[in-house]
């Protein structure tokens, strides 16, 4: 995740932890679906200016959480068309998404 402001963070150079919680509480959550995956809950998150993150919780067999948002799927600029389309989205973990 690269975050800009008085500096620049990367993976190499890792945002702090209430940097990401600050970052993050400013999603409204607006789907939550269980049913479409087992054992995975997607949640559709948007924020107020339309950018938008869609968190997955796999519990297949340990608990995972991805991401995904517009820089790792490029093809989907609204919250929409990504929420349509949350199985054939590209996850990351946290730290390798941009935008947030």
């Amino acid at each position: 995740m690269i975050i800009r402001g008085s500096r620049d963070y990367t993976p190499a150079n890792p945002l702090p932890v209430q940097e990401v919680r600050r970052a993050l509480s400013e999603y409204i959550l607006q789907d939550v679906d269980e049913t479409t995956t087992t054992s995975v809950t997607y949640l559709g998150k948007e924020n107020t200016d339309g950018t938008w993150l869609i968190v997955k919780i796999d519990e297949s067999s340990d608990t995972s959480f991805r991401y995904a948002n517009e820089s790792n799927n490029e093809s989907y600029i609204t919250y929409a068309t990504a929420w349509a389309a949350i199985t054939s989205l590209t996850y990351a973990t946290l730290e390798n998404l941009t935008g947030l």
